[in-house]
């Protein structure tokens, strides 16, 4: 992908090649406000977002580029799988996304419904 493909504008029905491939095509006038929909348009919009900072970077030295760049390629890749669980699993990120709507919620300590990168994405060696 060019950086012009990975490049978006901030209107509310435009996605970059990245968020769409990730999100699928989101259409932000008919999503609801409660649902998969509504977790998926913020994915996208945060791809979108880091993206931006990635084609963006010709303002920053080179020494805030060897700091900055790798937090937001960690960003996207757990952005992009977070958003490839939403859509094999939604049941389950909706969970998550009440769990943390909680008054109780603390974002500090593990629960239970946290994803686990180690056993939800990469596979358990036998």
């Amino acid at each position: 992908m060019s950086a012009s493909e990975l490049s978006t504008d901030t209107t509310a029905n435009h996605q970059s090649a990245l968020a769409k491939l990730l999100c699928g095509n989101i259409i932000v006038d008919s999503v609801n406000d409660e649902g998969i929909d509504q977790v998926l348009v913020h994915l996208s919009r945060s791809i979108d977002n880091v993206v931006n900072e990635l084609v963006n970077r010709d303002s920053l030295r080179p020494e805030q580029i060897t700091l900055f760049v790798p937090f937001l390629g960690r960003s996207l890749l757990e952005l992009g799988c977070t958003a490839i669980i939403a859509r094999l699993d939604p049941f389950r990120v909706l969970i998550i996304r009440e769990h943390q709507r909680q008054p109780a919620y603390k974002p500090d300590k593990r629960n239970k419904f946290s994803i686990n990168w180690q056993d939800d994405v990469l596979s358990k060696k036998s």
